[in-house]
């Protein structure tokens, strides 16, 4: 299968730090290493023939399919485009209209969109009315009903069945048709001018999620808990559904092929695939998945193949009839998805995700695929990941249930030892830090009176209470040390009080560190470059301290859950409740948001050596390299890999100092001539400009860190670096670090 162009995003809050912004703005390349080829819900599925087809869904989510649903290519242009499609039909060969917060019109299958002018409604859902043609209708979020009669060019509003939420329609021809939505199942026998509403059908508290008909007689209404039926052309409707729990619950959307003959996907409280042969009074039920949030559309392809969408971008196919499904999307567990939950990586590339009800996924290149592993056994939901080398580690979470136990490998994960941390049930290990090989700290939380902190002096095999100064009624979150005597435990109440407290004798003794100017909520997590600067982070921001917690500043007022850095400079941070992550290159005196091409919340974040990965519900790993260290995936016949601008690229970054090696520029020139670079500093001030000629194609430019003849000496600090061609053209900047000497 081809591979899917890599995903291109930029940070948005440079200005704050240069004010020659935006080409400061940092670069990152986003990759979808589990599931593939995406994990975005999928909303709408449309096919031009039994095997061209596609699938459409949010943050822009956009695949096609050459062979009938057995793969897919992520065609996604991010963050080029990124609205949230619902639904998606084919004009004509390679020609489509998407419907979102508005519609959108593709005619090169799928790899661009552009906004059909002056429709700004949001749209659920679309259908071309067979007769007389081309007439296309539309139904949207407040109630409207759209006509285009010219393919979709140009559209006029309907009559409104009024001000509610619409989510399907059918027309039997373009004069009689039916909506419905939330709390409104209505009919219209003049092409929408007014609507009446359906004898036994009730308006009040339901949400109707489908309307069909095979003929102009026989129709179905779907609501969450029945199924409305007419036999007489709309004119009156009745209730048919099987017994609860051996029929479908929370239906969305069903295929019908002729009056007995049905399909019934559902959505919201699991994932089923129903089918029925008696018109609804006995239902077997041909597949279920419990982990996943729901089915959302369904499809028959010309040669009768079944294709199915979920919320978790997973893309159903049968082929024999709906008796079984083939996932055709491709990671680790994809018979369940799952959340993972955290993250860890070494520093030669290995990384280790462990997840719920067990699920253990390792890498052995920096995150960008993963495989099953002989994870820990018995910690059923791993919470706290920590190496201390390639072999040594150890691991510990929720479970074994009702016992505070943690895991141990001293080869590599090959395989664990589980040991107790404590004889009796004093809540699951949250953290662990691990200053040396033989010397370990673990926190643990498991209710009001059980949170404690526990120390080992033999690489987590045994472990002894720590707890003199840390109340057990005080929920604990996080631990970290700077070396085996100083170190910190942080917790507290998740929406109202902080905690935090300090040891300089190995956790013998605790005391608490004053909260003023910390933003009050629990510290969920923390990082310390040394034994007096620090920071934490909770669900109100970030706060840091440069007197060992003495006194705090706030610096970021966002809703932080996970801190992960990769050097005392570059650190990553994110948020359960969105999917916006954020970084520091300066330790975190300043931060700058990246927005990412997944939809969900992140459960964890972990720093790599070139950027970062996080990770989620729905078994959700995307990983971030910055711009320049890893190449764009190779497009291929349908994909649209995104343009590459040009960029300056800095090695060692960061250096190892003046007195050590000269840094090196890459520049990727677009024509043979003059390339002017420019170097500034944090405040925007220009301190160098070097030009050189250089023939097209990547140039490499030392740049020796001595006195120059501007008079200025590069000392310790964070630096940008621009370039700009003789085109006129300049190439995306770069930050470089130089450490204090």
């Amino acid at each position: 299968m081809l591979q899917p162009p890599a995903i291109r995003v930029l940070t948005g809050l440079v200005a704050a730090v240069l004010s020659f912004s935006p080409a400061a703005a940092l670069e990152y390349d986003f990759e979808w290493a589990n599931p593939k080829p995406q994990g975005n819900g999928l909303a709408a599925l449309a096919f031009e023939d039994a095997l061209t087809g596609y699938a459409v869904g949010n943050k822009g989510a956009n695949l096609r399919t050459t062979d009938g649903g057995q793969s897919w290519i992520l065609q996604t242009r991010y963050p080029d485009f990124q609205q949230h499609l619902r639904d998606v039909i084919v004009l004509g060969p390679g020609e489509l209209l998407a419907a979102g917060p508005g519609l959108f019109r593709s005619t090169d299958s799928g790899a661009t969109w552009s906004p059909v002018p002056d429709v700004f409604v949001g749209v659920r859902h679309l259908m071309a009315i067979p007769d007389p043609g081309p007439v296309i209708s539309a139904v949207g979020g407040l109630g409207e009903v759209l006509r285009s009669t010219d393919g979709g060019a140009t559209w006029a509003f309907r009559t409104s069945p009024g001000i509610r939420v619409l989510v399907d329609q059918f027309w039997l021809d373009a004069n009689t048709g039916y909506v419905v939505g939330e709390n409104v199942a209505r009919r219209t026998t003049d092409g929408g001018l007014t609507w009446q509403t359906l004898a036994g059908v009730t308006e009040q508290s339901v949400s109707y999620t489908d309307v069909f008909f095979t003929d102009p007689l026989n129709g179905w209404i779907l609501e969450h808990f029945t199924t409305h039926r007419t036999t007489d052309g709309g004119a009156s409707w009745f209730e048919r559904h099987g017994p609860i729990g051996q029929s479908p619950i929370y239906q969305e959307e069903a295929l019908v092929l002729d009056a007995a003959h049905r399909f019934v996907i559902t959505n919201l409280e699991g994932a089923d695939i129903w089918e029925t042969t008696t018109d609804g009074t006995t239902w077997t039920l041909r597949y279920r998945r419990s982990n996943t949030r729901g089915y959302t559309d369904i499809e028959r392809l010309a040669d009768g193949t079944l294709v199915v969408t979920s919320t978790d971008g997973d893309l159903l196919r049968s082929t024999d009839a709906g008796q079984t499904w083939n996932n055709f999307v491709t990671s680790p567990g994809e018979g369940e998805r799952t959340t993972i939950q955290t993250l860890r990586f070494l520093p030669g590339g290995r990384g280790f995700a462990g997840g719920m009800d067990g699920v253990w996924l390792e890498s052995t290149d920096g995150g960008g695929t993963w495989d099953f592993g002989s994870g820990p056994p018995g910690i059923d939901t791993p919470r706290a990941i920590e190496f201390r080398n390639e072999l040594l580690g150890l691991v510990a979470g929720y479970g074994p249930l009702g016992q505070t136990k943690v895991a141990r490998t001293t080869d590599g994960g090959a395989t664990w030892v589980l040991h107790s941390v404590s004889a009796t049930y004093t809540g699951y290990v949250q953290q662990i830090a691990f200053p040396t090989d033989q010397i370990a700290y673990a926190v643990t939380h498991g209710g009001s009176g059980i949170n404690y902190v526990y120390r080992s002096t033999d690489g987590g095999q045994t472990w002894a209470l720590r707890n003199q100064g840390i109340p057990t009624s005080i929920r604990l979150e996080c631990i970290f040390f700077v070396d085996v005597n100083t170190g910190f435990v942080g917790g507290g109440e998740f929406s109202s009080d902080a905690a935090l407290w300090k040891t300089t004798d190995g956790g013998a003794d605790w005391t608490s560190v004053p909260e003023a100017g910390i933003l009050q909520a629990a510290v969920q997590d923390m990082y310390w470059s040394d034994a007096t600067t620090g920071l934490v982070v909770g669900y109100r921001g970030v706060s840091r301290t440069t007197n060992g917690g003495q006194s705090w500043n706030p610096i970021l007022h966002e809703q932080l859950l996970d801190l992960d850095f990769r050097d005392s400079l570059h650190g990553y941070a994110c948020s359960y409740f969105d999917p916006w992550i954020w970084v520091t290159i300066n330790g975190g005196q300043t931060w700058e948001n990246v927005n990412t091409p997944w939809e969900g919340n992140p459960y964890d974040i972990a720093a790599t050596a070139d950027g970062f990965v996080i990770s989620g519900g729905g078994s959700v790993i995307l990983r971030a390299s910055e711009a320049g260290t890893a190449g764009l995936a190779e497009g291929g016949a349908g994909s649209a890999p995104l343009a590459r601008r040009h960029a300056v690229r800095v090695w060692p970054n960061p250096s190892r100092g003046p007195e050590h090696e000269a840094l090196t520029f890459g520049i990727e020139s677009p024509v043979a001539g003059p390339v002017e670079l420019r170097v500034y500093d944090v405040a925007g001030r220009l301190l160098e400009t070097m030009t050189r000629r250089v023939e097209r194609g990547t140039a490499a430019i030392a740049w020796r860190s001595a006195a120059r003849s501007g008079g200025w000496q590069v000392v310790g600090g964070t630096y940008f670096v621009k370039a700009r061609f003789g085109t006129g053209e300049e190439a995306r900047g770069r930050f470089v670090v130089v450490p204090e000497p």
